[in-house]
């Protein structure tokens, strides 16, 4: 799965490095290669017009809510189930 999502981000397809990432970070418990590949999206791809109020690193930015979200949903949805299993 992590060879994957870096062969993706290396040959620029950011739409397939993101469904990768979220299933990959619901799947495994720390699931950090989204954000590498992000980080390696924006080294390579990012260009210096391609800016949101002075930010360059959009698919950094990007790949951190997608994570965040992720983990919190994940979190809750997983007490919930444990609480219901007991």
């Amino acid at each position: 799965m992590g060879f994957a999502i870096f062969i993706c981000a290396m040959l620029g397809l950011w739409w397939l490095v993101y469904p990768i990432g979220i299933f990959g970070a619901w799947y495994y418990r720390k699931y950090y290669e989204l954000l590498f590949s992000a980080i390696i999206l924006d080294v390579i791809y990012s260009v210096a017009r391609a800016r949101i109020f002075g930010f360059q690193y959009l698919y950094t930015l990007i790949a951190l809510i997608i994570f965040f979200i992720i983990v919190i949903l994940k979190s809750k949805v997983r007490k919930e189930i444990w609480q219901k299993t007991f």
